[in-house]
């Protein structure tokens, strides 16, 4: 996607579902909408990212509880506000930027061996054994995941969607954000990612891109193939953002 720098919000996202594709389809449809009806959007965007994330999952909990559903998905937002940024981030996607042709990492991957979380997931009655909560679930932020949620009040246990919310300045000289799921991280490392888009972009220097941006759904579909052919194993999901600046 090609963004124009300007006074409009822009807000660009990957959900990343397990154990099912419902939660990651649920959270797709509903998370915008949830995030622009509170009452601290936009005056206060990082309290509203993070009730809305909150707010979503609760949502979906009621639906998953009542369907007897144990879907579950990350997810990782990038706002767009004049010349800002505001990263929400819940679980192992991953976000990275590119500064001045350097690297900025918008996100930690919340992952149970993360020593803040597995405090929290042991002070909540977990354990963390083989990398994953009670040996299962590889992940320790996201949406849905019932049987790690406190399934009366939907609140979060072993699991929360709480997100790490971050803001950041743009600048004329940051030209790219990229988003993927863990399926491309697992097997590209931060800086090769970077340096594959910045190569693909440089190719396409002084060419004016369709009205459709195909240059970079296929940079995309190049950098899959990457995680792909480096043995990636999970599904791969990724979008790129190109900054425009006036």
């Amino acid at each position: 996607m090609n963004v124009t720098i300007d006074n409009s919000g822009a807000l660009f996202g990957v959900f990343d579902g397990h154990t099912g594709a419902r939660c990651s389809e649920y959270v797709s449809k509903n998370l915008t909408r949830i995030l622009f009806e509170k009452d601290s959007f936009p005056n206060d965007i990082p309290k509203a990212l993070s009730e809305a994330f909150l707010t979503t999952d609760q949502s979906w909990l009621k639906l998953a509880k009542a369907k007897h559903y144990k879907d579950g998905s990350t997810g990782i937002i990038v706002y767009l506000d004049g010349n800002h940024l505001y990263v929400a981030n819940a679980g192992d996607s991953r976000g990275i930027m590119c500064e001045d042709g350097q690297l900025v990492e918008l996100s930690t991957d919340h992952k149970p061996t993360l020593e803040s979380e597995k405090l929290r997931i042991e002070a909540n009655g977990g354990k963390v054994s083989k990398g994953r909560i009670n040996g299962n679930l590889a992940v320790s932020r996201g949406f849905g995941d019932i049987q790690y949620k406190n399934e009366e009040t939907l609140g979060e246990k072993l699991v929360t969607a709480q997100p790490d919310v971050r803001k950041l300045d743009i600048t004329s000289k940051t030209s790219f954000i990229l988003l993927a799921c863990d399926g491309l991280w697992d097997t590209v490392s931060n800086p090769q990612a970077l340096d594959f888009v910045k190569l693909k972009l440089l190719e396409l220097s002084g060419k004016p891109l369709s009205p459709d941006n195909r240059e970079l759904y296929v940079i995309c579909v190049e950098l899959v193939r990457l995680a792909y052919d480096q043995k990636s194993g999970d599904n791969i999901s990724c979008i790129l953002i190109l900054l425009e600046h006036k």
